[in-house]
């Protein structure tokens, strides 16, 4: 018996579910990859979705499907696209209030067959959230310059439980390099319990993960939530040329931030100018003096929201 601390459960069963893969023909490859792996026993582990757990290869496309199947179709499933790459699927979950949400996803994985990013894709039905929908890109990438710490994650829950965010708009918990480091290890302690062939992976990880949150960070300036000191650069090795380029980019970064910014501000200028000719244009007495002008402006015409100022 093993505690998983990705799912806050107990999976009683890990070796029963990697023997009935095996025993149904699943590539034996595709299950050193984590993120496959995980899948799968999400799949094998659901105590809410009816039908028999079962896989099945399509030949023409390499393909494998995983998840309960009914007499009628699956209730839930994830297809391994072919070289194990790549995994997508789509479920239902349901709310205590009678909500139903269709979830579609596709996920990419990394050589070491880690999630590489996620695309989710949420359709809400019911008296609550009846006709909502919503979809999303999920990133983390290795040594990604992003706004998530790539923490090597193997499966979308793990994701979900244990990333941390660089910026963001309403967390306003901030961090230390000391701090996310520490999580880092504590990932790395986890997820090698589990799989103690990516020891060697998280270790060869650790400084370039590091760096890219600094460098992200320092870029990013006010807007991030880590707090980076100057003896962080010392600690993680930057060389003076790394620091040289760092300035540069914050340098670049700010004169990024203000040109969009002046360019938000004549957009407004022109929304005004466009609404005032547009009234000018019906008005009658603007027909009287204007009526020569009038045919030569091209005015697209949008529908503004006068609460934003956004056209739509």
């Amino acid at each position: 018996m093993l505690t998983n601390d990705f799912y806050g459960e107990i999976i009683m069963n890990r070796e029963e579910c990697k023997t009935i893969l095996l025993n149904s023909g699943m590539d034996p490859e595709l299950l050193k990859k984590p993120a496959i792996f995980e899948k799968c026993l999400e799949e094998y582990s659901d105590k809410d979705a009816s039908g028999h757990f079962s896989i099945i290869f399509d030949v023409n496309n390499g393909t494998y499907t995983v998840g309960k199947k009914r007499s009628d179709g699956w209730s839930r499933k994830v297809d391994i696209i072919s070289g194990g790459q790549t995994y997508s699927g789509k479920y239902i979950e349901a709310s205590d209030f009678g909500d139903f949400t269709s979830v579609e996803y596709s996920t990419n994985l990394t050589e070491n067959g880690l999630i590489k990013d996620i695309n989710v894709f949420r359709d809400s039905t019911g008296p609550l959230d009846g006709g909502l929908g919503s979809s999303e890109k999920l990133l983390s990438k290795n040594n990604m310059l992003g706004e998530y710490v790539d923490f090597g994650f193997i499966s979308y829950r793990d994701f979900l439980r244990n990333s941390i965010a660089l910026t963001s708009s309403y967390i306003k918990k901030r961090h230390t390099v000391e701090d996310l480091m520490t999580s880092y290890d504590e990932h790395h302690r986890k997820v090698v319990e589990i799989y103690p062939d990516l020891d060697e992976y998280y270790k060869s990880k650790r400084t370039s993960v590091a760096k890219s949150a600094i460098v992200y960070s320092a870029i990013h300036g006010n807007q991030s939530l880590l707090d980076v000191s100057q003896s962080d650069y010392d600690t993680y090795g930057f060389t003076d040329t790394e620091k040289e380029l760092i300035e540069q980019l914050k340098e670049e970064s700010s004169i990024r931030k203000a040109n969009e910014e002046q360019i938000s501000a004549l957009q407004g200028m022109l929304r005004t100018a466009m609404r005032f000719a547009e009234s000018v244009r019906v008005h009658p007495i603007g027909k009287l003096f204007f009526k020569d002008d009038i045919p030569n402006l091209e005015i697209p015409h949008h529908n503004y929201d006068d609460n934003d100022g956004h056209c739509y």
